[in-house]
């Protein structure tokens, strides 16, 4: 029915839809300007399920239930971790399209987005939940944005604050060395040094194995993750991680190379983790045992063991690394979610950096000038 046509560069689509009975003539609905195969490829799909379903227009006018389908079976069915997909598949089917399902692309607008955002909440939903589901439509529309379809991103609206939700645990570097001390006989002495002192995600904590480990370099390549998939109940070790950046090399502290040296085994393909009973790491399991580890100490606070992640990020932040250095360090897919999950810290790096601007330029100024103003 559809085809692509390259025209310099640029993605045409053309759809043959007959010959007008009266005329002869044939009749055609095309739309161009795409940048890629890939996305003329996901429009003449949406159109060509329009006409299968008998939905189809000769205008541009795509609906949302038709659109958000085919981005999420061509954007984000193979190109995420399973639970992510999940998370995604859960958001759309059950509040996305059935409340804006029927509403045409290009006109849905940014009230009517925040009123689906408060309905969300009068539904039951969390704030913080709820949250979540306008940012997975909005990374769908900004895909259309793309495409040419729409000419603005409607998602921009007003959050309820959840100050449960968005307030950060975390230890002080004091109380991670307190509590490292006092477990150092523990099993769980090895997955918490690992987890504090590179920032990696207890998934891929699990799926890390010694041959994974350069000991010459001081780096850990992050390749795998141990998924608990909440639709089968099981575990299992993929390669797909959570976003494309996942896949990197931490540069380690000599003290935590030392360490692991210290336990490496012979047989470099073994996993660096394992359960009680020798076998693939749970990462449910290792979360639930380190919170009732925690909870043993009455006088830290109680944090899980994916707050052991923020700590690593924040301690590094108030000692002044650079953010960049510490985004592409935990594998986030860009330096805006980094900035956001760790807000809360920049304003106390003000200090350091007044602290940084007197280290370099006391004692070398003249501050005593001549001349006046």
């Amino acid at each position: 029915m559809a085809r692509i046509v390259d025209r310099n560069g640029k993605y045409k689509v053309i759809i043959e839809l007959g010959r007008d009975p009266k005329t002869g003539k044939r009749i055609r609905h095309t739309k161009e300007g795409f940048k890629t195969k890939k996305e003329a490829k996901t429009y003449a799909t949406i159109k060509e399920n329009e006409l299968l379903s008998g939905t189809f227009s000769m205008s541009n006018k795509i609906l949302l239930e038709n659109f958000i389908s085919e981005w999420y079976d061509r954007q984000i069915k193979d190109s995420y971790a399973t639970n992510t997909v999940t998370g995604y598949n859960t958001r759309i089917k059950q509040h996305i399209i059935p409340y804006m399902g029927k509403i045409q692309l290009n006109k849905i607008k940014t009230t009517d987005v925040q009123e689906f955002y408060y309905n969300l909440i009068d539904n039951g939903l969390k704030p913080i939940s709820a949250k979540r589901v306008i940012l997975s439509l909005k990374k769908c529309l900004a895909y259309a944005q793309k495409l040419g379809l729409i000419s603005n991103n409607p998602c921009d609206i007003e959050y309820i604050k959840d100050s449960k939700g968005d307030k950060l645990k975390v230890w002080t570097e004091e109380q991670l060395i307190y509590f490292l001390d006092e477990i150092k006989e523990d099993y769980l002495y090895t997955p918490i040094m690992l987890a504090a002192f590179t920032g990696m995600r207890i998934g891929e904590l699990c799926g890390l194995q010694w041959s994974n480990i350069d000991f010459d370099n001081n780096k850990i390549l992050i390749a795998k993750q141990v998924i608990n998939d909440k639709l089968s109940k099981k575990i299992y070790l993929t390669e797909i991680l959570k976003t494309s950046t996942s896949l990197r090399f931490i540069t380690i502290p000599n003290f935590l190379k030392e360490y692991l040296s210290s336990l490496c085994p012979d047989d470099k393909d073994s996993f660096v983790i394992l359960s009680r009973n020798d076998e693939l790491c749970n990462p449910r399991n290792l979360s639930m045992n380190f919170t009732k580890k925690v909870s043993k100490f009455k006088d830290l606070p109680q944090i899980s063991f994916h707050d052991l992640r923020h700590t690593h990020a924040t301690i590094l932040l108030k000692h002044g690394e650079n953010i960049k250095v510490i985004s592409e360090r935990l594998g986030h897919s860009s330096i805006k979610t980094t900035l956001d999950t760790y807000s809360h810290v920049l304003p106390s790096m003000e200090e350091h950096t007044a602290l940084l601007l007197d280290n370099i330029f006391i004692n070398k100024l003249d501050l005593n000038p001549k001349g006046t103003i």
